[in-house]
C-alpha cells in the first residue's frame, strides 16, 4: 500500500493528519504502521503525505461566474517561501500541498476584478476544494465625515461600495453584536498566536480564545509559550482626502488593493518599509512575564505603574534580535486603522454608543483594572450600555480598546507650542526623515495643527491620519471623546476607568511626559514581522 492508499484507507475510518482509526494493519513503503498494536494512532504526518486543493476562482454575484486571468501564488507560511505560481484561466486547478504546513494563498492580476484575495488554508491529508470570490466591482468601501457636523449620527456618508450598507451596532439588550452589512468584509482580523520569531502558529476560536479552530486547547494563557495572542489583519489600503479648503472635512477609502498612488499601507510596513501580508495587534491589555517581557496572554495581571521607556523595553524583549525589530509598543499608524474601520463600520463618530461604553468609571487604583482575558467568549466585538459601568469593550478581536487603562502608543507627541509631531511608520516611507521611533519627535513628520483641550469637536485628515484639532463639544456631541494637551508629551489613547465619559476611539493624552508613571497607564504590544 503506498501513501496515498493508507491516507484514503485512513481517512474512510476516521482518521487524517494526526488522526486514525481501528485497522488490522497499513503498510507504507513495507513498513506497518500499526504493528503489534491494533488500536494504535496512525500518525500521518509522518509519512509526508499531500493534500490536494481543488481551486475555482468565481466572481462574486448571483451567478457565480467563472473569472479567467488571475495569477495564484502560493506562500509557505512557515518559511515565508513561494511554494508555487499558477495562471488560471477559467478552469479549476489542482495543487497538491504536503500536509501538515500552512499556507496563503494570494490571487491577483484579474481580469475584469480588481480587488486581489487572500486565504489561509493548512494541509489536512485530504482534497480541499477552496473556491475563491472577487468582487466584481472595485470593491472600495468609503466614508465622508463632515466637521461641521454635531450630531455624531448624522457627520459620517457612506461612499463608493459602501453606499446602502447597514452599519453594524451592539445589541445592549440582547448582547449580541450586529454587523449589519460588514460580517464579510476583507478587512477583519483573525485571533491567533503568533511565535516570537514573527510566525503565525495557529488560529484561535474567536468565540472562544482557550480553543484552537480544531477544538483542541490553546495557548491562550500560557506563560511558558513562545510568543503571544494576536490579531492578525490582513493586507489593506488607505486613503484620506480632505475637503478642499476644510481640512476638518475629509473622505476615507479602504481597499483591498493599491487603487492609487495615494492608498498607502502604512500599519503593513516593517522596519525597512517593505510590505507585509498581515500585521499584528495584541488581543490583551500589556501584562509582564518573571523575565519582564510584555505579553498578550490571558489569565495574567495588567501592567502598570511603569515609565514610557520601560513599556517600550519590556515589549522589545519579545524581538529574537535587538537588529531586527519586530515587536514594539503600539504605534500611530495602528491606532488610526482601527479608528477608520470602526467609523466605516458603525456609521458614527460615537463609537461607545455603537460599540459599548467599556469600563470607563468606577476606577481608583489598580485593583479596580480589568485584567486580560475577562472578554475571551464574547466574540470579535462586544460591549454593554452605560450603566454598566465595570465591564470592558471588544473590537475586532481587542480587549478594552478604549476604556480601563490609558494606552501608550509611538508615534506621536507634542512640542514646545503643544503642536503634534507625528510618525507613521518605522522607516522613513511616510515621507519623515528619521529612523525609528522616540519620545521627541526628532525627526518626525510636522503637521501644521495644535493638540487641543477638551471634548473633541473636530478631527484634521490632511496629513494621511486623523488629529483631533479643535475642542468644545460634549460626551454626546461631535467625536463624544476628550482630548488632553501639553508642551512635549507622548500620547496615550482610548482612556481610562477613573475618567467618566472622556473615553472612546478618539480619546487623546498628550498631557504627559514618556517618563510618566501611573496605575492607569499601560502599553500594548503591536508585531510587524520582517519580509525576508
Amino acid at each position: 500500500m503506498n501513501a496515498e492508499e493508507a491516507l484514503a484507507l485512513a481517512a474512510a475510518m476516521g482518521g487524517g493528519s494526526g488522526g486514525g482509526g481501528n485497522v488490522d494493519d497499513v503498510l507504507v513503503n513495507g513498513e506497518s504502521v500499526l504493528g503489534q498494536d491494533k488500536k494504535a494512532r496512525i500518525d500521518l504526518t509522518k509519512y509526508q503525505l499531500t493534500c490536494l486543493l481543488h481551486l475555482e476562482l468565481v466572481i462574486n454575484n448571483a451567478q457565480e461566474t467563472p473569472i479567467t486571468g488571475a495569477t495564484v501564488t502560493i506562500k509557505k507560511d512557515k518559511d515565508h517561501a513561494v511554494y508555487g505560481t499558477y495562471e488560471y484561466n477559467g478552469v479549476p486547478i489542482d495543487i497538491s500541498l504536503p500536509v501538515g504546513n500552512e499556507y496563503t494563498i494570494i490571487c491577483s492580476n484579474v481580469s475584469g476584478c480588481s480587488a486581489p484575495f487572500n486565504e489561509h488554508i493548512t494541509g489536512v491529508g485530504g482534497d480541499i476544494d477552496l473556491k475563491m470570490k472577487y468582487f466584481d466591482r472595485p470593491g472600495i468601501y468609503g466614508f465622508h465625515v463632515n466637521g461641521s457636523e454635531a450630531d455624531p449620527a448624522q457627520a459620517v456618508t457612506y461612499l463608493l461600495d459602501a453606499i446602502g450598507a447597514t452599519p453594524a451596532h451592539m445589541d445592549f439588550q440582547t448582547g449580541i453584536f450586529n454587523y449589519g452589512s460588514w460580517e464579510d468584509a476583507f478587512f477583519f482580523g483573525k485571533p491567533c498566536m503568533v511565535k516570537r520569531n514573527g510566525t503565525r502558529d495557529y488560529y484561535v476560536n474567536p468565540n472562544d480564545y482557550s480553543k484552537k479552530l480544531d477544538g483542541t486547547p490553546s495557548d491562550y494563557n500560557n506563560l511558558n509559550y513562545d510568543g503571544n495572542l494576536m490579531i492578525e489583519f490582513p493586507k489593506f489600503y488607505i486613503k484620506v482626502v480632505p475637503d478642499e479648503d476644510d481640512n476638518n472635512s475629509f473622505s476615507v477609502y479602504i481597499a483591498a488593493y493599491k487603487a492609487d498612488n495615494d492608498f498607502k499601507c502604512y500599519p503593513f510596513l516593517d522596519m525597512n518599509g517593505n510590505e507585509m501580508d498581515f500585521c499584528y495587534i495584541a488581543a490583551y491589555n500589556g501584562s509582564y512575564d518573571s523575565n519582564n517581557r510584555m505579553r498578550s496572554i490571558s489569565g495574567t495581571s495588567i501592567g502598570y505603574q511603569q515609565s514610557g521607556q520601560t513599556e517600550l523595553d519590556r515589549a522589545r524583549l519579545n524581538n529574537i534580535t535587538a537588529s531586527e525589530i519586530e515587536w514594539n509598543t503600539e504605534v500611530k499608524c495602528d491606532v488610526d486603522m482601527i479608528n477608520y474601520l470602526l467609523i466605516l463600520m458603525g456609521k458614527n463618530l460615537n463609537t461607545q454608543d455603537v460599540y459599548g461604553y467599556g469600563h470607563y468609571t468606577g476606577g481608583s487604583s489598580a485593583a479596580n483594572l480589568l485584567n486580560p482575558g475577562t472578554m475571551d467568549t464574547k466574540g470579535l466585538f462586544w460591549g454593554a450600555d452605560a450603566d454598566h459601568t465595570a465591564t470592558g469593550v471588544k473590537v475586532f478581536g481587542i480587549e478594552n480598546w478604549w476604556g480601563n487603562q490609558w494606552r501608550r502608543f509611538q508615534g506621536l507627541v507634542s512640542d514646545a507650542s503643544k503642536r503634534y509631531k507625528m510618525k507613521l511608520t518605522y522607516s522613513t516611507a511616510d515621507g519623515s526623515t528619521g529612523t525609528g521611533y522616540n519620545s521627541n519627535g526628532s525627526g518626525y513628520l510636522e503637521p501644521a495643527v495644535g493638540v487641543p483641550n477638551g471634548y473633541i469637536t473636530k478631527l484634521d485628515g490632511a496629513n494621511e491620519s486623523m488629529l483631533p484639532s479643535s475642542a468644545g463639544g460634549s460626551a454626546t456631541t461631535y467625536e463624544c471623546d476628550y482630548a488632553y494637551n501639553g508642551a512635549n508629551m507622548y500620547a496615550l489613547h482610548g482612556g481610562a476607568c477613573n475618567g467618566g465619559l472622556v473615553c472612546g476611539a478618539f480619546a487623546l493624552d498628550l498631557n504627559y511626559a514618556f517618563s510618566r508613571s501611573n496605575w492607569n497607564y499601560g502599553a500594548c504590544l503591536s508585531c510587524k514581522p520582517l519580509v525576508r
